[in-house]
């Protein structure tokens, strides 16, 4: 019994001790002094260790992935100067767990909107052409409100907000947004570099030199990496301007914004090609975004159907307008919101009517899946970043863009998910 007992005590201390083992290898013969002092250490070891999953998951959570490995090869420099002071080397430790816990993570979507997710869909669906329609939640989180916050970016409330685009600067995902109101139209940035900030820069700002009653027109130009172009139009009749503006982007920063000459107005989709007509069924209906490789096309009519950019009348049907939980027939259902598409051969859009939430049709695997089951979430807009798959969406309250907001207006503002 006695040795029974000694063994058991063995393989348990034998556990704990590799539970809380460095996140190094302490048996390497070049290890500096102040890894040496951790490894010799018990209480730093394990705190190391802790430190080193901490890390794992801000890493997995940030979309500014380049500052944070620069923050924490810095934070190495800071913790290896300590030499062998233990009390100097837990301080370091326990300052950088604490930024790392700063990295807003992913959520489920019931976390964040609870109540205002829709009812689970029916199991089995298939659209006539063979398309199973599926459930899969992605996992979501808020880059920022309109509300509270957000104030200081758009001081009336007023502002029409929209999504421009995105770069990758020095490692860090960077997204482009416009809000333009009645006196001006300014142009943010959002990084997540600086962890639980909710932080946007301010790249551009343009005043009307007059006050307009009709919210201008800020447009995205498709251009190269280190390009960001826009144009902004506002007024009416002979009192209509057209301004057109580059910022050059690098892994330096950005610079000023330039005016230069705007180009020729043409009939642009979304994605920056041109308008592209096919054949819903029977009915004329006309493409709202190409596949990356001019492979595919995407159109709707009251539901969504895609083509071979060759062959505008092979249109094939990837969703359910029967899904709608009420069976309301006389209810209108609108695609014309926002598509996008994703890598290869998946492309992601938004719906209006029932179920009207953020969906991804993937047509090898002939699956349309509801990624975003929250009636309020539209624009889907993709990002591939260090290889994962992002999807940032907007949240409208119920009660519309402006004036009073809905019960759920508290929750207007952009979010982004991935798988």
């Amino acid at each position: 019994m006695k040795l029974g007992k000694v063994v058991l005590f063995s393989a348990l201390v034998a556990c704990y001790a590799n539970v809380q083992a460095a996140g190094f290898n302490c048996s390497l013969e070049n290890l500096n002094e102040t890894e040496k002092t951790i490894c010799s250490t018990p209480a730093l070891s394990g705190i190391d260790s802790i430190a080193n999953r901490r890390y794992t998951i801000a890493i997995d959570n940030s979309v500014a992935k380049g500052s944070l490995m620069r923050e924490q090869r810095e934070w190495l420099v800071r913790r290896n100067a300590c030499g062998t002071n233990v009390d100097c080397i837990k301080s370091e430790y326990q300052q950088q767990i604490r930024y790392l816990e700063m990295v807003h993570p992913f959520s489920s979507v019931r976390n964040l909107f609870g109540k205002w997710l829709d009812k689970p869909l029916e199991k089995g669906m298939k659209t006539a052409s063979g398309f199973a329609i599926e459930e899969a939640p992605w996992k979501i989180k808020r880059l920022f409100r309109f509300r509270g916050e957000m104030r200081k970016y758009d001081e009336n409330n007023d502002g029409y907000w929209r999504l421009l685009t995105h770069r990758i600067i020095n490692g860090d995902l960077a997204i482009f947004f416009a809000v333009a109101n009645s006196t001006n139209t300014k142009i943010y940035m959002y990084t997540d570099s600086a962890p639980h900030s909710n932080d946007l820069t301010l790249v551009a700002l343009f005043d009307y030199k007059m006050s307009t009653v009709y919210t201008p027109v800020v447009s995205y130009h498709v251009t190269d990496d280190n390009i960001l172009s826009y144009s902004i139009s506002y007024g009416r009749g002979d009192y209509h301007y057209e301004k057109q503006f580059e910022i050059e982007v690098s892994d330096k920063g950005l610079s000023a914004p330039k005016e230069v000459p705007a180009t020729t107005v043409r009939d642009y989709d979304e994605e920056g090609g041109e308008v592209w007509t096919g054949y819903c069924g029977i009915v004329t209906c006309t493409s709202r975004g190409g596949s990356p490789d001019g492979k595919w096309r995407i159109a709707a009519t009251d539901s969504i159907f895609y083509f071979p950019s060759d062959r505008p009348d092979l249109g094939v049907d990837v969703f359910l307008p029967q899904l709608d939980p009420n069976e309301n027939k006389s209810s209108q259902w609108e695609y014309d919101r926002r598509y996008t598409w994703g890598d290869k051969n998946a492309f992601y859009f938004d719906n209006d009517g029932g179920v009207a939430c953020v969906w991804k049709t993937d047509i090898e695997k002939k699956t349309t899946t509801r990624i975003l089951p929250v009636e309020g979430l539209v624009h889907p807009y993709y990002i591939k970043y260090k290889g994962k798959d992002y999807i940032v969406s907007r949240h409208l309250s119920y009660e519309g863009e402006y004036g009073n907001r809905g019960s759920d207006g508290y929750l207007d503002g952009y979010y982004i998910a991935t798988e």
